[in-house]
């Protein structure tokens, strides 16, 4: 999913703790790197140095259409490759930005 995004001109913000790339193969972090590179403007991470709360793990998709509308999608859940790794909640969202739940989820996020 992520390629596609970027294969369409999305931009692509990736927060994970900096002792995850410890967990990802050596052609995991190839990839990675290649794609980094590839979408050196668009494809940004962010490497934080403590654990993330396990509200937080999963993703979040914030798109901006043709007519100016902002819908929110948003997914908690684990890797698949380590689904022990949070508690089993799994939740999902979507919604306008412009509703009042979904901003107070993004506004929770950052």
């Amino acid at each position: 999913m992520v390629d596609a995004l970027l294969d369409n001109g999305a931009k692509v913000v990736n927060i994970f703790p900096q002792s995850g790339l410890a967990k990802r193969s050596k052609e995991e972090l190839r990839n990675y790197a290649s794609k980094k590179a590839q979408f050196a403007k668009t494809f940004m991470d962010i490497r934080v140095n403590e654990v993330i709360d396990s509200d937080f793990i999963g993703a979040t998709y914030l798109v901006k259409t043709e007519n100016g509308e902002e819908p929110l999608f948003a997914i908690r859940s684990s890797q698949a490759n380590s689904p022990k790794s949070v508690d089993d909640r799994r939740s999902l969202w979507l919604g306008a930005l412009s509703q009042s739940h979904t901003a107070s989820l993004l506004s929770g996020l950052y």
